[in-house]
């Protein structure tokens, strides 16, 4: 009968570490989903902020056009730095959601 107990017994904390330790990896499983998904959702909102005109599809202005290659430069380095400022608010913004979560 004594034995019979100590082997249940046994059994029982063999299924309760077991049980723990699916339950440890769920949390870190949903932890990692959360993460990818935010990332998902913070890289979808900084690509937004792209401009296509600037990235692509431009041509480039004449030579002889001092004026319209300055526009452009200044067009350019003032998106840059908005772009800039966007990422840096956004990746800002998720290292201390990540310093909060640890």
């Amino acid at each position: 009968d004594h034995a019979i107990r100590l082997d249940l017994r046994e059994e029982v904390y063999s299924l309760i570490c077991s049980l723990q330790f699916q339950d440890i990896v769920a949390q870190q499983i949903a932890y990692a989903t959360r993460v990818l998904e935010d990332t998902e959702r913070r890289l979808a909102a900084l690509t937004e902020q792209f401009d296509v005109a600037v990235f692509g599809g431009r041509t480039a202005p004449d030579e002889d056009d001092q004026e319209a290659e300055d526009h452009n430069a200044t067009t350019i380095t003032n998106a840059a730095i908005e772009r800039q400022a966007i990422a840096d608010s956004v990746f800002g913004s998720f290292h201390t959601n990540q310093n909060v979560a640890s």
